[in-house]
């Protein structure tokens, strides 16, 4: 018996078989593809067969008792189990053999870190590692002592009837349509599934051994729909509560109606196109209930782009459903106070094992493509689930083929229904090419509802001035406005700009009777989100109470999902989209008999670096151009479906060479990385005189390593000092700490973090104004660089005595 983990405070003993046979049930048990069950066994009982050798037994003794000489990792034994299934599939013939063989070899090879299957220069990763694998005929014996070779062929009968199956459902997507994408590319995601699989059962079956633990049960189908049925009851009462006295509450609730009648549709992908207002939160999560109680859904996923918005509608889910702890909320705002809490959030957010979770658009893309493994591992918890992408317009431009392609697999392979919610749909499923496959509408007349929902009028005053506003002059624009409504919002596309347009506001505004003079607000990721919470909490608060004029200036951050309404907004060019969600921030609940949104040119607004909303503005232009032009064509509206279609049709045209992730390092993208690999493959035929015929090209680890959500290589975070708790917290972590209070500190500094670039953490170092702190490698800002009104300058605040 050889030795897989050594418990440390016991000393007991877990052998290799154990652990192997835990991995594998533990995983086939969560396999919700039939198709998958006997892949996800083998690779999964052959893992760590590399474990089972002398070596490998001293190296975990030796380490098991704190010996310096051994560090981890010192004895390889992902490479073995993939040795041992090539050699028994070689020992017969057959394509589907050898495809099996590759997929169940690369996730042991990968399963303690991404691996590629051709690197970009043209290395097989598998093979260059077989190269250095020793004693393989007596780890075949000990293996075979556990698991007899007679039962193991049998398995890999069965997995290539099971695999045959799950390619022909591949191949029939690619056939019905080429332009939904390459057959590879799928090919890809079923390894990703595969070693998402066995890399939660490895680590799971791990920690509860070390942890003196049982392995936790996967809850079976009669209890996660007892769970479903009485979420659905709850949400229903909650729903029967809500007041229907004005006619834009009935129109909401015969939404959520048409939400829960499609409800009963089989898996698949949905849209949900309704105004900002409509209240799609509710109707998406009405749907998601009634859906996955219908069909024994595993989860209920609710992704949101930006962090402001899953908060707020995470609290919603959760007043709704009546049980705030079923919702796992997964984003890096989230402060744990109590150590044993901390220790439990980071362990579900590791493996997502909790029926309904609420996440960033950042985290649920990488789950899909990132090369953590930390991502890896939550992959498989999208199977058979239901997955509410709110605000689907915020998909960056060059993860759309990433994106299409996998919500395509998702709901074609591993029955999991995902709904695409927004007031303004990107035309995903007409690309020429990396397509979506045509969602089904849940909200059949949906154009009839944006009458219903008409609160407000749109003006152009881009040429109100030629050449566009200096700031000074718009601020004077602004001035004049205010004077006339009670309330206004102004959303710019900059920090900067929003900053300067402040200021000078604040400045004008300071001369006005002290009846008139406005309530001065700004909002800007230049400020904690701690910050930012109690700034708009507070602008909520006195927009309740109608007795002072406000004027925010924002940027963008305000303008998708804040439940937050202003009697005008002043929006600076942007995308269509954009200033669609800039007007659901206006007149939101019919409270005027019309709100107005300007659409404004700012001269002074430098967009140079900021490539996503010039094309936006060219874009918008074409669009304006119509308005003037041919109002005919949309409609002489611009909130019409028409003139989102022709936006989006000349938005997209000049961005389709960016959409499949391009990578100029490897003058290729990640969308062929992860296909056909072409470069590595070229690379590989080049140097070898009889290259290997392989299925699986794809440079899983290189693609990983490229992908990023957010382009933030220029942007450092540091910590700054905005109230009594940051100051204790900044104090604590700059003291004699232990790691485990530093790990606790560290976490509650999240949401006093802000992100700077490279150009202002030099003008910041010039003045000393960054210092490191003491522990966790954490830069922190001077407080008298932080404005309890504007966030982080590079030029001394006056500091206010703290008030929040």
């Amino acid at each position: 018996m050889f030795i897989s983990h050594i418990q440390e405070s016991t000393k007991q003993i877990q052998s290799v078989a154990e652990h192997s046979y835990n991995t594998a049930k533990y995983a086939v048990d969560r396999c919700y593809i039939n198709e998958l069950k006997d892949l996800v066994y083998l690779a999964c009982v052959l893992h760590d067969a590399g474990k089972n050798t002398e070596d490998f037994a001293d190296y975990i003794k030796k380490a098991s008792e704190n010996n310096t000489s051994v560090r981890k990792g010192d004895v390889v034994h992902s490479t073995a189990g993939g040795c041992i299934i090539t050699k028994l599939i070689s020992e017969s013939t057959g394509r589907t053999k050898e495809f099996v063989a590759e997929l169940i070899r690369h996730a042991i090879i990968s399963h303690h870190g991404m691996c590629d299957c051709i690197t970009p220069d043209g290395v097989v990763t598998f093979y260059r590692r077989a190269e250095r694998e020793k004693n393989l005929s007596a780890i075949e014996k000990e293996v075979y002592s556990y698991l007899p070779k007679e039962e193991l062929n049998k398995r890999i009968e069965k997995a290539c009837i099971e695999i045959n199956e799950l390619l022909k459902r591949i191949v029939s997507i690619t056939k019905r349509d080429e332009r939904l994408g390459d057959k590879y590319f799928y090919y890809g995601l079923v390894e990703r599934l595969l070693l998402s699989l066995l890399v939660d059962a490895d680590r799971t079956d791990t920690a509860c051994f070390m942890d003196i633990k049982t392995l936790p049960q996967a809850m079976d189908n009669d209890k996660i729909q007892a769970l479903w049925q009485e979420l659905v009851n709850n949400l229903e009462v909650k729903i029967s509560e809500i007041k229907t006295d004005k006619p834009i509450d009935i129109y909401r609730q015969e939404i959520s109606e048409c939400c829960k009648l499609a409800a009963n549709e089989k898996s698949g992908i949905f849209r949900l196109i309704v105004p900002t207002g409509a209240g799609k939160t509710i109707s998406s999560l009405r749907y998601a209930l009634n859906h996955a109680m219908l069909y024994s859904k595993r989860r209920i996923i609710y992704v949101a782009p930006y962090n402001s918005i899953l908060e707020q509608n995470a609290n919603v889910i959760r007043k709704m459903i009546g049980d705030k702890n079923l919702v796992l909320e997964h984003h890096c705002n989230i402060v744990i106070e109590e150590d044993g809490e901390s220790q439990r959030y980071k362990e579900l957010t590791e493996n997502w094992d909790s029926p309904i979770i609420a996440t960033s658009a950042v985290q649920f893309l990488e789950t899909l493509f990132s090369s953590k493994m930390s991502s890896v591992r939550r992959m498989h918890t999208l199977i058979n689930s239901v997955i509410i992408i709110d605000e689907i317009q915020f998909i960056p431009v060059k993860c759309i083929s990433l994106f299409n392609l996998a919500m395509n697999y998702l709901t074609e392979i591993c029955n999991t229904s995902v709904v695409l919610c927004s007031a303004t749909q990107p035309l995903l499923d007409k690309l020429p090419s990396n397509r979506l496959i045509e969602p089904k509408d849940m909200v059949i007349d949906s154009e009839k509802y944006s009458a219903y929902f008409r609160r407000v009028k749109i003006i152009d005053d881009t040429n109100y001035v030629a050449g566009g506003f200096k700031i000074n002059y718009l601020a004077e624009y602004i001035a004049e406005k205010i004077k006339n409504v009670q309330n206004l919002l102004v959303i710019v596309n900059t920090k900067s700009c929003a900053k300067d347009l402040y200021i000078n506001l604040c400045s004008i505004t300071s001369n006005f009777d002290d009846n008139d003079k406005p309530l001065m607000y700004h909002l800007s990721t230049n400020m904690c989100a701690r910050h930012r919470k109690k700034t708009l909490d507070k602008i909520i608060k006195n927009l309740k109470q109608k007795d002072r004029k406000i004027i925010c200036v924002s940027t963008s951050l305000i303008e998708a999902g804040v439940d937050i309404s202003f009697e005008t907004v002043v929006r600076s060019l942007a995308g269509l989209d954009n200033i669609i969600q800039a007007a659901g921030r206006c007149n939101r609940n019919n409270e005027y008999k019309q709100g107005n949104v300007y659409i404004v040119k700012i001269a002074d607004e430098n967009i140079s670096r900021l490539k996503d909303i010039k094309k936006a503005q060219d874009a918008m232009n074409s669009v304006l151009h119509i308005l003037h032009e041919s109002p005919e064509l949309i409609e002489n509206d611009l909130l019409s479906k028409k003139a989102m279609d022709y936006y989006y049709t000349y938005y997209f045209i000049n961005r389709m060479s960016e959409m499949d992730y391009n990578i100029p390092e490897y003058d290729t993208t990640i969308v062929d990385l992860l296909s056909k690999n072409k470069i590595g493959y070229n690379n590989l035929v080049r140097s070898s005189s009889n290259p290997p015929n392989i299925l699986l090209k794809q440079a899983f680890k290189t693609a990983g390593d490229c992908f990023n959500v957010i382009e933030d290589k220029d942007m450092i975070d540091i910590v700054v000092e905005c109230d009594r708790r940051s100051k204790r917290l900044i104090n604590e972590m700059n003291s004699n700490i232990t790691l485990g209070q530093q790990i606790r500190i560290l976490r509650q500094l999240q949401i006093y973090s802000v992100s700077i670039s490279g150009s202002m953490k030099n003008n910041l170092e010039r003045q000393n104004a960054l210092y490191q702190l003491k522990n966790g490698g954490i830069i922190a800002l001077r407080k008298e660089y932080y404005s309890l009104e504007t966030g982080v300058t590079d030029i001394p605040a006056k500091m206010d005595p703290y008030h929040y």
